[in-house]
């Protein structure tokens, strides 16, 4: 095992994060949101007698929505934000468009994808669907690596 050059990172404990999107992020267990569930993972034998084991901590996606909004031009769209994806539907589209940002964020990133939607224009519809596209995009990205 390598030992540490750095005298300040000695004394640290990090602590491994585990997202719904499943990504791996080391942090410092002070700066976890309150949400978070801690598991306790046994990771085996390390030597000695001794157990190897690693705390993670689940947390939620965010959400915010589904909300009406009209844009500059004077039309109705629902908008739904699940993880950092941002749904777009406007009244009468077979798809909603998806973006990269929040409900607060005026400068969203247009990303690549519709989301097909042949559904009544529904917000409780937007909530569902967006939600399964962002797991399953997730889902398929993290099975690539």
């Amino acid at each position: 095992m390598r030992r540490l050059r750095w005298k300040w990172l000695r004394g640290v404990r990090w602590h491994g994060l585990d997202h719904d999107r499943g990504r791996l992020v080391l942090l410092n267990p002070w700066d976890l949101p309150p949400e978070a569930v801690p598991c306790t993972v046994d990771l085996g034998s390390a030597g000695k007698g001794r157990r190897k084991t690693m705390t993670f901590y689940r947390i939620p996606a965010m959400s915010q929505g589904p909300e009406a909004r009209r844009d500059r031009d004077g039309r109705c769209y629902l908008a739904y934000m699940y993880n950092f994806y941002l749904f777009r539907w406007y009244k009468g589209d077979g798809a909603a468009s998806i973006h990269h940002g929040h409900l607060g964020c005026r400068n969203s990133t247009r990303l690549a994808w519709d989301l097909p939607i042949n559904e009544p224009w529904d917000p409780a519809v937007l909530e569902r669907r967006g939600r399964q596209w962002a797991r399953d995009h997730d889902t398929m990205h993290r099975n690539r690596r």
